[in-house]
């Protein structure tokens, strides 16, 4: 996520600070436009790994899946 520079919880859907008083919806969109516009794609080949673990091996597939390529 660091290298393609996917924002941190960018797959979460509420956050808490949705109801502190002084926020601000347009101010938090247009935020999350400008960090998501940063966002640049996985080259293929650039991750690799094993492990003895199938359940391990199946557990860093699912993960590696939710990036946005």
């Amino acid at each position: 996520m660091h290298y393609c520079r996917i924002p941190a919880q960018k797959l979460r859907k509420k956050f808490g600070f949705y109801h502190l008083p002084d926020f601000n919806r347009s101010v938090w969109e247009k935020l999350k436009v400008e960090a998501d516009s940063k966002i640049r794609p996985l080259p293929k080949g650039i991750i690799s790994g094993s492990d003895k673990s199938q359940i391990t091996i199946n557990v860093a597939k699912e993960n590696l899946s939710r990036l946005l390529l």
